[in-house]
């Protein structure tokens, strides 16, 4: 079975600027979905650090309160950090 689209769980994205272990983890992922054709989309990122490192490593799509905060029946407002 192949997907499209990968999600990264926020555990794993949590402060991965400060962890190799994680970073390599993600890092490893990234490369395996760029050579089946599957994109990744990471959850929870919540700080510029967590974003700039996995844009870093070839992620593109992301969730998380540093983006836009969740609401009911609406689209958010992005606060795109910049």
């Amino acid at each position: 079975m192949r997907t499209d689209l990968v999600k990264l769980d926020m555990a794993l994205i949590r402060n991965v600027h400060e962890d190799a272990g994680r970073h390599a983890i993600i890092r490893g992922v990234a490369l395996m979905c760029a050579d089946l054709g599957m994109k990744l989309i990471a959850e929870g990122v919540e700080s510029r650090e967590e974003l700039e490192s996995l844009q870093a490593m070839g992620i593109d799509l992301f969730q998380g309160y540093l983006l836009a905060r969740p609401a009911f029946q609406a689209l958010p407002s992005v606060d795109w950090p910049g």
